[in-house]
């Protein structure tokens, strides 16, 4: 199974503080730490080591650090969709993480602000399987969902975080009319039912044939086919929760590709999505899939 990930390609700065200033304070930083991220480079980073053949189609600009390409490239990530936007800046997150795992995040879109469609873009997703539509312009995303489906690929719709600012509800409701997946959160669950006219969260399964609502340390709900699976966490200790949802729809698509039951997809990516906890940085413990599904034997 091919992949084609659509998302960020961000230069994040991870910062670590006790607790998030009140208006008119400021706090002190504890650590800090400059990472390759971006949801789109961390989905396909993770799916590459575990095996899965996936374009990352992006825009990033030409200051884009040769050696965060270096390590996509190692990983197996295909990088012909990647596009860099000659005098645009790659974009970069701040992110701020208090001692309890709350985190605050600031972004420059930078070259993303500065779409195009692109050949590059519509060949990825015709050698692709499942296009997945992660965090990114909706009407670029809008264009791209409706030739997937036209080449009756799977569409993932992945709006994340940005759910709440780059979308409104007509741009929202035209990316679901070709979406076969929802990935989302419970916060991001609740928003899309809004813009839906939805009475509950539960009755996204009614719209998407798939969806599957990430819940931190409770684990995370899929709604398949008539039925509701809750998938428990799996034991991590948690350092950083940047990329972990990331790396959970990773694991998801890695198990799907080798035709696991959806319920076990989401153990799979309970597992993956626990490796990335233990660390600072979405991409900074990636696992491979020997270890992953040696975990999966084990998890109950």
């Amino acid at each position: 199974m091919k992949l084609v990930i659509f998302g960020h390609v961000a230069i994040d700065y991870i910062f670590s503080v006790n607790t998030h200033p009140k208006n008119g304070e400021s706090v002190p930083v504890h650590s800090w730490a400059k990472r390759l991220g971006g949801t789109g480079a961390n989905i396909a980073r993770a799916a590459s080591r575990l095996g899965l053949k996936t374009h990352l189609a992006s825009f990033v600009g030409d200051d884009f650090p040769q050696e965060f390409e270096c390590v996509l490239r190692d990983d197996g990530v295909l990088l012909d969709a990647l596009v860099k936007i000659r005098g645009e800046r790659t974009p970069r997150c701040w992110i701020f993480i208090d001692e309890n795992k709350i985190s605050r995040v600031y972004i420059d879109q930078g070259a993303m602000m500065r779409w195009r469609m692109c050949k590059e873009h519509l060949s990825a997703v015709e050698a692709a399987d499942i296009v997945h539509i992660g965090t990114g312009p909706p009407k670029y995303y809008l264009q791209i969902a409706k030739f997937g489906k036209e080449l009756e690929k799977i569409v993932a719709f992945d709006p994340s975080q940005e759910i709440s600012y780059m979308y409104d509800r007509e741009d929202f409701v035209r990316i679901t009319k070709y979406a076969n997946i929802f990935f989302c959160n419970e916060r991001e669950a609740k928003v899309a039912a809004k813009y839906l006219n939805l009475k509950s969260i539960s009755d996204l399964s009614t719209v998407y044939e798939t969806v599957i609502i990430t819940r931190g340390s409770l684990g995370s709900v899929i709604m398949h086919g008539g039925k509701t699976y809750n998938i428990p966490s799996h034991a991590a200790s948690v350092i950083d929760p940047t990329g972990a949802g990331d790396a959970y729809r990773a694991g998801f698509y890695a198990a799907y590709s080798r035709g696991m039951s959806i319920s076990d997809c989401g153990k799979i990516g309970a597992i993956v999505a626990s490796y990335v906890l233990g660390r600072v940085g979405g991409q900074e413990n990636l696992p491979v899939w020997k270890d992953v599904y040696s975990d999966f034997l084990k998890f109950k």
